[in-house]
Parts: C-alpha cells; structure tokens; sequence
C-alpha cells in the first residue's frame, strides 16, 4: 500500500508541477513581451518627437551643437511638460554625419548617463546596420534600446526601470510558484489517501 501510495503522490504531483511551471513560463513569456511592445512604442514615439523638436528648432548652426573632441560632445533640450507622458526614462537623439555622431539630443539624463549612451551609440554605428523596420532591445539584456532608422540619427531609451520591473515580476511570481508548488504536494498527499482507502478497505476484508 505504501509503494502505491508513493506512486500516487508522485503521478500527481509531477503532473500539476508540470503545469505549474507551463503556466509560470506563458506569464512570464506574456508579461515580457508585453514590456517590450511597450519599449519598442515609447522608442518609436521619442523618435518621432525628438526629432520633430530638433527639425523645428533647427535653423543654420545646429540648436544643440558641441563640435569639441568627441569625449567632450553633449547637448541639451528643455522638453515642454507634453513630454513627460511619453517617458520619465533618459532618452537620446543622436545626430550623425559620415558615420560620426556631431550632435545629441537628450532628456531626463545627466553627464554619467549621456556619456554612457554615447558609448552605446558609437558601438551600434560600428555594429549594426540601419534600418526603418526594427527597433533593437533586450528586456534580459543591454540597458539601452535603440531606433537606428537612417544614416542621419539614431534614438536611445534607458530600459533600465523596464528591466526592474520586470525582474521584480518573477521574484513575484516565483513566490506564488513557491508557495504553489507546496500546495501541490500537500493536496497530492490528502488524493492519495482518499483513493487508497477504498483499496486499503478491500483489501483488509480479503485478509
């Protein structure tokens, strides 16, 4: 009685385990591509605005012009409050001349911030290609997503705030998996008992 009690307890308990980690993993799955459709909508917006605001505001010597060493290229923009309901996150505008950026666009960023982003955007003109169909991000991965539409700009977010949401998401939900799993076994153990019973009943009355 007791192999077949472990049998039972251990059919069961595989079986809703398994679908516990299968529904686990589809809203994880759903949550992340849920931040990253929202990435890729703020990235797509920003880039629109910014360089919107850059063409308007554009007239001879460019608005936001630095022509130093390129360790010293920054520039500035004082966004109305309409902005602000797009993103809080740091967002840059990068203007680029024969595959050198000679002019930035930022917001919600300081010194740190904006030299990192260069960082990242003279690595993406050493690296990738443009293109006007795809947005480039990594919710698990790099801090920054990017919009390289054209040879002429290219738009970074901080997805940092995305990120740690998200991994705030599954420390959540593996709590709840946690405690699901330790539910699992515990009902396992009471359906295992329930359907030994009859068997334990009738073999008793054999004996």
């Amino acid at each position: 009685m007791k192999q077949l009690k472990k049998k039972i307890v251990l059919v069961l308990g595989s079986l809703l385990s398994v679908l516990g980690i299968l529904i686990f993993g589809i809203v994880l799955f759903m949550e992340g591509m849920k931040a990253e459709d929202e990435i890729r909508t703020t990235l797509l917006r920003v880039s629109s605005s910014m360089n919107s605001l850059y063409d308007g505001y554009l007239e001879g010597k460019p608005y936001f012009y630095n022509d130093g060493p390129q360790s010293e290229r920054r520039g500035s923009l004082k966004m109305d409050d309409d902005f602000s309901l797009i993103t809080d996150d740091p967002v840059f505008t990068f203007q680029i001349d024969n595959n050198r950026i000679w002019n930035i666009l930022y917001l919600n960023a300081d010194m740190d911030e904006i030299s990192e982003a260069l960082e990242r955007a003279d690595w993406v003109l050493a690296h990738d290609e443009p293109s006007k169909a795809k947005t480039q991000l990594s919710l698990l991965g790099d801090r920054y997503a990017w919009y390289y539409p054209d040879l002429n700009s290219m738009t970074l977010i901080d997805i940092h705030s995305w990120q740690d949401d998200y991994v705030d998401y599954f420390w959540l939900c593996t709590g709840f998996f946690i405690v699901y799993l330790l539910a699992v076994w515990g009902i396992a153990q009471l359906i295992s008992k329930w359907l030994i019973r009859p068997v334990a009943e009738s073999f008793e009355k054999q004996k």
